[in-house]
């Protein structure tokens, strides 16, 4: 049975927090789907950013908030890979 999304956000938020150690209380959920293959999860957490400064939120265009893509396989849950958010700018 494929993980349930409650679950597969709980883990990422696990493994993103054992990885950085940014407590799992100051993460926010973003964004979240399914690959189109069904095979994996992907959720998008942000955090508060170690190094903010006006300039880089200006920069950067989101604040003095990070964003990581976790991607997990979703029917067991396991970690596949982690990678920088990349926000686009409309």
């Amino acid at each position: 049975m494929p993980l349930d999304l409650k679950r597969a956000v709980e883990l990422a938020q696990h493994y993103l927090s054992d990885i950085t150690k940014i407590p799992t209380a100051e993460m926010l959920l973003e964004e979240l789907e399914r690959s189109s293959d069904g095979r994996y999860w992907l959720i998008t957490l942000s955090y508060p950013s170690p190094f903010p400064s006006p300039l880089a939120a200006a920069l950067s265009g989101h604040g003095d908030r990070d964003y990581k893509v976790v991607k997990l396989l979703a029917e067991t849950g396991d970690f596949e890979s982690m990678k920088i958010r990349e926000l686009t700018r409309v």
